[in-house]
């Protein structure tokens, strides 16, 4: 090494392409990350990420010379933009799945009072374990044909979140070994209402060639196979079509199902105190 910069006739200056796509110029002694330049004797780059990558609200968002959130160990990112991108579409599945599951204990919630003939909502935390499971469930249906167990995953989790929460904050005073069973039960649940909603497609939006979905996935593919950015608008397809996809529906009619089971439940009390 000369002045932090590797000699000619070393491995690494002839082999000028290095993981994760990085090149190591022979000339300069800098790394090209296909979108900016690394130099490798001070340890920095030599410019700045695009300001619309500027995060206020975040610890290192308005360093635009990091890379990896500082973390590179943890992280990877091929472009230098991938991380922000990872997070947009992590963060994009989590608010669709928080969205779908305080909207699936609302629909349990309305379901439960039509059948018993009363207003019958669940506790909040009811509705924030829920929204626990939906955020869950919302990340792993980004694995590829995994929509169906990330709504048995999610709703199983919303359920045992909600019993766990209620437990701790007093509410009810169920054991450990019911809400183990109250959780078996949600399981079992959800894994019926899969089956009912795995054939479900909506045109345009999750059925099509051209369709919200199938722009969501390209974008995804291209995102961990090569590194290119998430546009917003690619997110925000990605987000309607997640609203309705087989994650959703199964989420929410494993809620309705349960909402039924919820109100059986109720009306067989009733009849016992009447007798």
């Amino acid at each position: 090494m000369e002045g932090g910069i590797k000699k000619k006739n070393s491995i690494g200056c002839q082999n000028t392409t290095l993981s994760w796509y990085y090149c190591n110029s022979r000339e300069t002694g800098l790394y090209y990350l296909n979108s900016r330049y690394y130099d490798p004797s001070i340890g920095r780059f030599i410019n700045a990420d695009d300001i619309s990558y500027i995060q206020p609200t975040d610890i290192n968002g308005l360093n635009l010379f990091a890379y990896c959130y500082n973390n590179p160990i943890m992280y990877v990112d091929p472009t230098g933009q991938f991380i922000i991108s990872l997070l947009l579409t992590l963060g994009t599945l989590a608010l669709s799945g928080i969205a779908v599951g305080i909207v699936g204990q609302l629909a349990s919630d309305l379901v439960t009072s039509v059948m018993v003939g009363e207003f019958v909502f669940s506790s909040w935390e009811d509705y924030l374990g829920s929204a626990i499971g939906g955020a869950i469930g919302g990340m792993l249906s980004l694995i590829p044909g995994f929509g169906y167990a990330a709504a048995v995953i999610g709703g199983t989790i919303g359920t045992f979140a909600g019993l766990a929460i209620d437990k701790a904050t007093g509410s009810n005073n169920m054991s450990w070994a019911d809400i183990g069973i109250q959780t078996g039960i949600s399981m079992g649940v959800n894994i019926v209402a899969g089956l009912f909603t795995a054939y479900l497609r909506i045109p345009g939006i999750t059925k099509g060639s051209h369709s919200f979905t199938q722009v969501w996935k390209s974008g995804v593919t291209r995102l961990f196979k090569y590194g290119h950015t998430m546009h917003l608008k690619t997110a925000a397809k990605g987000f309607v079509s997640s609203l309705v996809s087989n994650f959703s529906e199964s989420f929410l009619v494993g809620a309705c199902l349960q909402g039924i089971i919820k109100a059986l439940y109720i009306l067989r009390n009733l009849e016992k105190v009447k007798s």
